[in-house]
């Protein structure tokens, strides 16, 4: 009787502790995810306009590693980049605006 009670009691510990461990990690995961996608667009920003300030011939390569998730990138009236990305909660945007336009004129 004694052995089954130490057993449920134990029960009574490792499940929870097991579920917010769980839904700890899925969210780390995601805001991982959601800074990874923060940086990468303000990294093409910012080399957008410092490739426009340094004059029309100027070219760089961006190597990037996007992170699983991405549904769509788009660049909206030239100067909006903007990324939809899913999420455990659904779909999620994540917008980024140039001083510079982002496709040729």
């Amino acid at each position: 009787m004694e052995f089954l009670i130490v057993i449920g009691i134990a029960f009574l510990v490792i499940v929870p502790a097991t579920y917010f461990f769980l839904n700890f990690s899925r969210e780390s995961a995601e805001e991982i995810t959601f800074y990874q996608f923060e940086a990468i667009g303000r990294d093409i920003v910012s080399t957008a306009e410092s490739l426009f300030y340094s004059g029309e011939s100027s070219k760089t390569v961006i190597s990037l590693r996007m992170p699983k998730g991405i549904e769509s990138a788009a660049i909206i009236d030239k100067r909006e980049l903007v990324f939809n990305v899913s999420t455990s909660s659904g779909y999620t945007d994540f917008v980024f605006f140039s001083r510079v336009n982002l496709t040729p004129s």
